[in-house]
């Protein structure tokens, strides 16, 4: 791995520092109050001497009897003039004091402000320990990083936004931490199908962004597709939908971001009609191809692999005609003798009519109709 991968792999936490920059401020912050404080009591002193000298101005008015009239006037004016100045200077010290005292509680807005943000950041740094994914506010930000590097190097840079499917039905239905078992499969299939270096980033409750530089969307989906395959097996049907977006010149992480979340929302609206057209209806009963059920009247059936392929046939072709021929070549994939098919097909409709009136219809000599 070059230096460079190893530098983006390791990225560590700023927590420390960010307390480091808390304590500091802190510590400068009551400096700053001491020296306002100071400055005021200058300021105090400055004033009492200039009062002092008026009085003291006003003293040597009483005394022009004891000296000349000019000597009199020229030391109170010196004197008035010593005083005046001491007042400007206290009041130059007033507005610095108030200034200090104004930085210091900036100082402590921010410290405050530093502390909170380091809490964030050892949150951050357990979550990265854990599943080498960031958290949203610290991954886009090296996003950005990645961004900016595929331009001035002038290499693709892909990002794929990816969703796992149906989160909230799995927290409502198997609990919060059957969901959570679920994010950090997936977290982690991502860390190892992916490159070490390439951002993996969560982005949402149930929502990844991934990073993927010098590859285009052709070349990133094959190690994404490998990974929705691998979770569609091991996660117990749960899967997980894909937008990928490759960057353009000129382009913004903000608006790469936007364009592979769009994508997502496309791909997922065309699953979602994929799904709708595979649960096909014939009078009451209902055939979900997708998740292999069949209700009749609203009540489930139980049917083998067998009779479901069966049923499947039929419902495709509902109203028409079908050869046992056909089952068998569809279901069987093979020759095979005209008993098998009657033997299975009469469990199929016990089981069928348990909840109804007889819906599939032997046609003498030709085959079956599924028909309500």
């Amino acid at each position: 791995m070059s230096g460079e991968a190893e530098g983006r792999q390791k990225r560590p936490p700023v927590a420390e520092e960010r307390d480091k920059g808390a304590d500091q401020r802190d510590e400068a912050a009551h400096q700053r109050d001491l020296a306002a404080h100071q400055r005021d009591l200058v300021a105090e002193r400055r004033d009492l001497a200039a009062e002092l000298r008026d009085l003291e101005a006003e003293k040597f008015g009483d005394a022009a009897r004891a000296a000349t009239i000019q000597e009199v006037l020229d030391h109170s004016s010196r004197s008035r003039q010593d005083a005046s100045a001491d007042r400007r200077q206290a009041a130059l010290d007033r507005q610095a004091g108030a200034s200090e005292r104004l930085q210091a509680e900036d100082n402590r807005n921010r410290a405050r402000a530093d502390r909170r943000a380091s809490a964030n950041e050892r949150v951050s740094a357990s979550l990265y320990e854990l599943t080498g994914v960031y958290p949203r506010h610290t991954g886009l930000a090296a996003l950005e990083h990645e961004t900016a590097e595929a331009k001035r190097t002038q290499q693709p840079l892909v990002v794929a936004f990816v969703e796992v499917d149906q989160l909230r039905a799995i927290n409502d239905s198997r609990g919060l931490a059957a969901g959570d078992r679920v994010l950090l499969e997936v977290a982690t299939a991502l860390r190892e199908e992916l490159r070490s270096y390439d951002l993996v980033i969560r982005y949402s409750a149930d929502q990844f962004i991934c990073a993927i530089s010098g590859l285009t969307v052709v070349g990133a989906a094959k190690p994404l597709e490998f990974v929705r395959a691998a979770r569609d097996r091991a996660l117990n049907q749960v899967s997980i939908t894909l937008g990928l977006a490759e960057l353009q010149p000129d382009e913004s992480a903000q608006r790469l971001v936007e364009r592979a979340h769009a994508a997502l929302c496309r791909e997922r609206q065309k699953r979602t009609e994929r799904a709708v057209l595979m649960v096909r209806e014939c009078g009451d009963l209902l055939v979900d191809e997708r998740t292999q059920s069949v209700t009749r009247a609203g009540a489930e059936i139980a049917l083998t692999v067998t009779e479901f392929k069966m049923l499947s046939v039929l419902v495709r072709h509902r109203h028409q005609i079908v050869s046992k021929g056909q089952l068998l070549d569809q279901v069987w994939g093979y020759d095979a003798d005209d008993h098998v098919v009657a033997v299975h097909m009469s469990s199929l409709r016990r089981k069928l009519e348990a909840h109804g009136p007889r819906i599939v219809q032997t046609v003498r000599g030709t085959g079956y109709v599924l028909r309500p």
